[in-house]
């Protein structure tokens, strides 16, 4: 008896030690979230029927700290080109994510930073036609060069979600200067 339970004991130690080491401090923690759009700089250009398109839908560039991103988006929004800004950043006092988004069209957003299973996304109220229902985007990477984004929404409040939308998207070379998505 006194093997086995020497044995019991081991295997407990071990699976403890295992344990502490996978469990991460808050501040581990935090620090790998304010980390997650380390793969974001770059000229990001939509992917469809396995084409890549000429120019990029979106172009991002680190900003005044390393958890700071400004985005440059070439839409077309009802068959109409449209240019918008996006800034996004991490809270470290809220421990979050934050997006703000500004378009030619005068759209101003602000949209709060949620992490789900273990990915980072943005959500926002919306009101449209007197219906209340709730927008969730994600941006998850599939490699160092690609990124599936995913459109969620939810009419009941975030207890449930439907997809609305995914597409892929790589990075590929810097516009030149005055391109799509250049000042």
């Amino acid at each position: 008896m006194a093997p086995a339970r020497t044995i019991l004991r081991a295997a407990a130690l071990a699976l403890l030690a295992m344990l502490a080491t996978a469990v991460r401090s808050p501040a581990q923690e935090a620090a790998a979230d304010s980390a997650w759009y380390d793969f974001w700089p770059g000229a990001w250009y939509r992917i469809e029927d396995g084409e890549r398109a000429e120019a990029p839908t979106f172009v991002v560039r680190r900003d005044v700290r390393p958890a700071a991103f400004l985005e440059e988006w070439r839409l077309t929004i009802d068959g109409e080109p449209s240019r918008s800004t996006g800034y996004r950043v991490w809270d470290a006092a809220a421990g979050r994510w934050t997006f703000f988004w500004s378009s030619d069209r005068g759209h101003v957003q602000l949209w709060e930073g949620r992490k789900v299973n273990g990915i980072w996304g943005i959500e926002r109220p919306f009101e449209q036609e007197g219906r209340r229902f709730v927008s969730r985007q994600s941006w998850i990477p599939e490699g160092p060069d690609q990124v599936r984004r995913v459109f969620e929404r939810s009419i009941d409040e975030g207890r449930t979600w439907e997809p609305r939308l995914e597409e892929i998207y790589a990075r590929g070379p810097l516009p030149p200067a005055g391109g799509p998505c250049q000042r």
